[in-house]
């Protein structure tokens, strides 16, 4: 069965600000769903800068 849609957590998405680690997983995420033409949508964004950060990853 083929993936449709990648669903990051929102643990990583809320940690991503002040956690390095989180930030670059969600990154790299964002990059292969990208990369494959699969939707990627994340729990927890709760301000622009999150939302900015993932839709330019």
């Amino acid at each position: 069965m083929p993936i449709d849609i990648i669903k990051i957590d929102g643990v990583l998405v809320k940690n991503m600000i002040s956690e390095l680690v989180d930030k670059a997983e969600v990154e790299a995420i964002v990059r292969l769903s990208n990369e494959m033409c699969i939707i990627c949508v994340a729990e927890f964004v709760e301000n622009i800068e999150t939302k900015i950060f993932l839709r330019f990853s």
